[in-house]
C-alpha cells in the first residue's frame, strides 16, 4: 500500500498514513459531512494488513459527530485480526 495523505482544511484534519504502519490525524475535525469526510479513512483502514500500528491523533478541536468517527475507527483497528501490537498517541 502506497502512502495515504489527505490535507487539512479549516474543518478537517490531515491526515497520513505511511507504509510502516502509522496513522497520523492532526488539526480540527468538525466537517460539513463527517460521513464523506472518514469514509476514505475507513477505507483505508480495512485494507490495513500490518502487524505494528500506531495511531497519533493531535486534535485542537473534535466536535461530536468527529467524535464518534474517531470512536469507530478506534473500534475497527482494535477489531483488526492482522494488527497485534496498537499503540494510540492522544495528544
Amino acid at each position: 500500500m502506497n502512502t495515504f495523505e489527505i490535507e487539512a482544511t479549516n474543518s478537517t484534519p490531515s491526515v497520513v498514513y505511511n507504509n510502516e504502519g502509522k496513522l497520523i490525524i492532526k488539526g480540527r475535525s468538525f466537517p460539513e459531512n463527517v460521513d464523506e469526510f472518514y469514509k476514505a479513512i475507513f477505507d483505508l483502514l480495512e485494507e490495513i494488513n500490518t502487524r505494528v500500528m500506531t495511531v497519533d491523533i493531535d486534535l485542537e478541536y473534535i466536535n461530536s459527530a468527529s467524535s464518534k468517527k474517531i470512536l469507530y475507527l478506534l473500534k475497527m483497528l482494535d477489531k483488526n485480526p492482522h494488527i497485534t501490537d496498537l499503540t494510540i498517541i492522544w495528544r
